[in-house]
Formats: structure tokens, sequence, C-alpha cells
């Protein structure tokens, strides 16, 4: 469950510290308990002073990978190109949001999520 759940809609932040270029998850929430999501993504990379910000939506139908589905829109970015790309998958019972960050320089992703229930 969530923090803030109304009815069938909940709302939920995580923030994320990383460095390096492997995916990292930044955000997940569990099958059983949330079918859509829509997620507001914020990427900060100090080092730089560049920002991006972006939207997510989420769907799942079972609990393996191919049946996730996720579309990325509204990327906006300060610097000449986007600081991280996103996924998404299914893991121990839970979709997961991973960023594939585009540079090794430390970043934090703040994640606002929208989820509707099962």
């Amino acid at each position: 469950k969530a923090p803030l759940q109304v009815q069938d809609v909940a709302m939920d932040t995580e923030t994320t510290n990383s460095s390096g270029t492997s995916s990292v998850k930044v955000a997940e929430w569990a099958v059983a308990d949330f079918r859509t999501a829509k997620v507001l993504i914020q990427v900060t990379d100090s080092t730089a002073s560049e920002y991006q910000a972006q939207e997510m939506l989420i769907v799942h139908d079972s609990s393996n990978n191919a049946g996730v589905k996720s579309t990325e829109y509204a990327i906006l970015f300060t610097g000449s190109a986007a600081l991280a790309s996103f996924s998404t998958q299914i893991s121990g019972g839970n979709v997961e949001l991973l960023a594939t960050p585009a540079t090794a320089s430390a970043k934090v992703y703040k994640v606002a999520k929208t989820m509707i229930t099962v």
C-alpha cells in the first residue's frame, strides 16, 4: 500500500542517489496491489548543474516482463542531452522502474507515483 490512498488511487514518492553508468532501481510497487501507474521523474546532476524532468505511463497484465508496458513522454532536459533513460521490469512480485544514466556522474532521482489498484 501507499502512504496516501483514496479508494482506488494511491500516491507515493521515492528518492534514489547513484553514480556510475549501471542501471539503478529508482521506484517500485507491488504487482498484486497496483495495475497502472503514472510517474513524474526528476533527475539532478549537481556536478554538471543539469536537470531532467519527464513522465511515464506504466501498466502490467501479469507477473512476467512481457506483461509490463511503458511509455516515456514529455522528456525535458537543461543540458545538451538527457541525463538518463528509463525502462520497466517485473522482479520479485514488483514492477520496477529502472534508470540508465548517460554519464557516470552522481545523480539524484526523485519519482512521484500515482497508482491505480488492481
